[in-house]
Formats: structure tokens, sequence, C-alpha cells
């Protein structure tokens, strides 16, 4: 299945995300010399870092992670008609 090989894509982006989320609280957090927000640095690198995946990664069967290919059951006939207009008239631009 497609979904399943996009899980892996999508938890990395998440973490990439929020890690980037918490480098710049950590800089406001020094330029500013806010422990609130270095507070909330640590939080969002404690949750959404390590804690989010890991709960993924436990919950998700091993499928999601291990299964890289892609089973494609033969050409579905909207596939071939998706590129066609449904009036037939031309694309106004």
């Amino acid at each position: 299945m497609v979904a399943t090989r996009q899980v892996q894509g999508v938890v990395r982006f998440f973490v990439i995300q929020s890690l980037l989320l918490a480098a710049s609280s950590f800089l406001l957090g020094y330029g500013r010399n806010s422990v609130h927000l270095w507070a909330l640095g640590a939080i969002t690198i404690a949750a959404k870092v390590v804690t989010i995946p890991w709960v993924l990664r436990r919950l998700l069967p091993g499928e999601f992670y291990e299964r890289r290919e892609i089973s494609q059951g033969g050409q579905h006939p909207f596939v071939a008609a998706a590129g066609a207009p449904a009036d037939g008239l031309p694309p106004s631009f």
C-alpha cells in the first residue's frame, strides 16, 4: 500500500519540523533571556521529537516501518480517465 510507504517519511518530517521549532524557541529564549522559552523548547523535544514517534512506533504494526514496496493491483480505469475533462470541454485558463 502507498500509505505504508509514507509513514516513515511523514514521521521523519514531523520530527525535523519539531526540532526546528524547538531550535527557534531556544534561540528566542537565549536572545530574550527567557526561561519560559527554554522550557518550551525542552517540552517540544520531549513530547514531539521523542515521545510521539516512540508511541507511533509501538502502536503501529511493524510492516508500516519495514515494508517499502507498493503493491499495484493492475491498471484502474479511473487512472486512465483522470486526465480527460469530465464535461468534454477544453480547460479554461
